[in-house]
């Protein structure tokens, strides 16, 4: 490590010129467009990618090879990053705390809307909540820290559901359907059909959805589109925010089904899945993840 700092200090030293801070902004730019770029990339795909031309890219490419954030595969010519790239990525990666970033968002989302909000993280028993933020408008209708959710009738726990690895869901998944499907006037059986409805419906909005009626603990099963919700219930929209693995934990917005807007594109919507994608952004999560939010 220190020897790669002084390494690079050098080269700094050799690289001054008169536009240098502009020279750095294009080349950081350079580097910022091949890290969203799926693996290594021809030199026209990068400059595509940049905006660049590909002579001007060429040069860049040039620098960022001499100093260790970019190499050139020698047999394919084309480029990836290097030794430099990853070892700053990792060092940004293990001075975050998921937790604090989360929270932040929290407060953010909690101000933005003035309902109260949560964030959730896959426990040992499922979809627990870690963190609560009170709106200003003061629903009261908080939910402790510590609590677990279940999958299929929260908006929170279908997140986990959708973007999770089954192996890690299907025990918890198995003992909810049971439960539900043992009721005997139950009028809406779950099925493998709609519980992959509901994965498919997650994962196609970015966002889900639920709504707790006057009944304690009765959740709606259906596609997550409320957009005329009973009066007198509890509604819920949750996003899901992702690291460098995938889904790490979920953003929740809780408001009364009388006066929160519950619409996937209205505006409590919007600003959920922004603030998610920042968050995201801030955990370093990977390109591919950036679709749940289109």
């Amino acid at each position: 490590m220190n020897r790669r700092r002084t390494e690079i200090a050098k080269r700094a030293n050799d690289a001054t010129g008169a536009n240098g801070i502009r020279a750095m902004a294009v080349g950081m730019s350079l580097l910022t467009a091949m890290a969203e770029q799926d693996g290594p990339v021809s030199l026209g795909r990068a400059a595509a990618a940049a905006g660049l031309t590909p002579s001007r890219t060429h040069r860049y490419l040039a620098s960022l090879i001499h100093f260790g954030f970019v190499v050139q595969d020698a047999s394919t010519g084309e480029y990836d990053l290097g030794p430099a790239a990853v070892e700053l990525g990792l060092a940004a990666v293990s001075r975050l705390d998921p937790i604090r970033v989360g929270a932040d968002s929290l407060v953010e989302l909690s101000h933005a809307i003035g309902v109260d909000s949560h964030l959730t993280i896959w426990g040992n028993r499922g979809p627990t909540v870690v963190r609560w933020e009170s709106g200003q408008h003061g629903y009261a209708v908080k939910i402790r820290e510590g609590r677990v959710l279940p999958l299929l009738g929260s908006a929170t726990g279908r997140l986990f559901l959708a973007y999770l690895d089954a192996s890690r869901t299907e025990k918890f998944l198995a003992q909810e359907v049971k439960q539900w499907n043992s009721v005997k006037d139950q009028k809406q059986p779950i099925t493998p059909a709609a519980i992959e409805r509901i994965k498919a419906d997650t994962r196609r909005y970015g966002i889900a959805g639920s709504v707790e009626t006057n009944r304690p603990g009765v959740q709606s099963l259906t596609a997550p589109l409320f957009n005329r919700p009973d009066k007198g219930g509890i509604g819920t929209l949750a996003a899901p925010v992702f690291d460098t693995n995938g889904i790490c934990m979920t953003l929740t917005l809780l408001g009364l089904t009388d006066t929160f807007d519950l619409d996937l594109a209205g505006e409590p919507a919007r600003e959920l899945k922004r603030v998610a994608a920042n968050t995201s952004k801030r955990l370093g999560a990977a390109s591919r993840f950036a679709t749940a939010y289109a």
